[in-house]
């Protein structure tokens, strides 16, 4: 055979114990070295399809790991784009080369390629611009400042946290200029600033105008009991003592008035303690009934009750001052006609409806009856407007509250709600 016989076939030959210089002699030879070489050929063929099919896997996992990877720069672009800041990407000379919605509003349209320093300035916290570099290399570590400034290429100067960063990019390296507006924190700041002045102020309004109060209230009561002291001494001496009656009536009510100042400054000072405890409901709105009576006669106004067995948690002496207030307002501005308190009694509160068929209250000026010294205007002049205020307050001190309903020329219903005693 040749001497240039493929080296594949010789070891084949050698392999059968054929001399590869002379080949195989017998048919049993050839036989056996066509079958070696077939086999060969087949494992090559086999070999030759597992490649195949392996190139074929790689490039499919290539595929896929090529849309994994566009599909999270676009998931990265979407998250960038809804930053709230301005982002800006920078070439290895500080140059614009792309940025986020944000950065718009920032560097305004047009920008890419011209150096960030010819933008913008940079300023620290004292507004003293900060001077960059010419190139990344400058850049060091980057450049920080979370309560800065930035001034913009319209003229305009900002409130900004902003960074400065070197940064590996696709293209070798770059930096990235994140930038955060502060103005709308800054307004919120000052805002929450001027209105922790204004509640110091008005503490301090409160506490002064409740220093007062209560300082005048009890220089009045001092010389009121006084008077009625003496007038109740001269009422026991003469038998036609009307014009005596009179000023102890309005002595007791300038007292009553005198005593409701004093007890709105305890409230408004976050003095007024109360006594809670059990109190049965009846007997004492049976007690308040018996006291209005004459006044109710007065106007020609029927005083009923419908009571039911009812124990809230309350200061009694508040309750009673609560109930006298309530009815005492439903005669004052009833005239020939009919108060009514009603007791409603529910699984957690008790509810006491003092119901008239008076003037009534617009429902504009409904929630005005409960600010102090405030009057509706249908019942102008006709009271201080210290009583409602000052029910309401003892009812939320007591766990409770006063609310009301009115039609105007038909009549009015407070209701006061208690805890119910378990």
């Amino acid at each position: 055979m040749s001497g240039t016989l493929h080296r594949s076939l010789e070891r084949h030959l050698r392999r059968l114990g054929i001399d590869p210089e002379r080949g195989p002699s017998t048919p049993e030879q050839w036989a056996a070295f066509l079958d070696r070489v077939n086999g060969s050929f087949e494992a090559f063929d086999r070999e030759r399809y597992v490649v195949q099919r392996s190139m074929e896997v790689s490039s499919r996992e290539m595929e896929s790991l090529h849309e994994a990877v566009r599909r999270d720069k676009e998931r990265l672009s979407a998250v960038v784009e809804a930053l709230p800041e301005a982002v800006v990407w920078l070439d290895d000379q500080l140059a614009v080369e792309d940025g986020n919605i944000q950065s718009v509003g920032l560097l305004g349209r047009r920008n890419a390629g011209r150096r960030i320093a010819d933008l913008l300035e940079l300023l620290t916290a004292q507004k003293v611009p900060m001077a960059l570099p010419t190139s990344v290399e400058g850049l060091g570590g980057g450049l920080e400042e979370p309560d800065g400034w930035v001034s913009l290429p319209d003229g305009r100067r900002i409130p900004a946290a902003w960074t400065l960063v070197p940064v590996e990019g696709d293209h070798g390296e770059g930096a990235l200029l994140v930038v955060s507006d502060l103005t709308e924190r800054k307004q919120r700041e000052q805002a929450l600033r001027a209105a922790e002045l204004d509640a110091e102020v008005s503490r301090r309004s409160r506490a002064s105008r409740g220093r007062f109060l209560a300082d005048m209230s009890h220089e009045l009561r001092t010389p009121l009991n006084a008077i009625l002291g003496y007038t109740e001494l001269l009422m026991e001496e003469h038998e036609a003592a009307d014009d005596l009656q009179r000023i102890h009536r309005a002595s007791r009510h300038l007292l009553a008035l005198i005593n409701d100042l004093l007890d709105l400054s305890k409230i408004d000072a976050g003095k007024m303690q109360y006594d809670l405890r059990d109190v049965a409901v009846g007997p004492i709105v049976e007690d308040v009934l018996d006291t209005l009576r004459p006044v109710a006669a007065e106007q020609g106004n029927a005083l009923r009750a419908r009571l039911a067995e009812a124990t809230v948690v309350a200061d009694a002496r508040r309750l009673s001052q609560c109930l006298l207030n309530l009815v005492g307002n439903a005669c004052k501005f009833t005239t020939d006609g009919r108060v009514d308190v009603e007791v409603e009694v529910t699984a957690q509160r008790v509810r006491l409806h003092v119901r008239d068929t008076g003037v009534g209250i617009a429902p504009d000026d409904l929630e005005r009856v409960f600010q102090a010294f405030a009057q509706a205007d249908e019942v102008s002049g006709r009271g201080t407007g210290l009583g409602l205020p000052l029910t309401r307050a003892l009812a939320v001190g007591m766990g409770g509250d006063l609310t009301a309903t009115s039609v105007p020329g038909e009549g009015s219903t407070f209701t006061l709600v208690l805890p119910r005693a378990r």
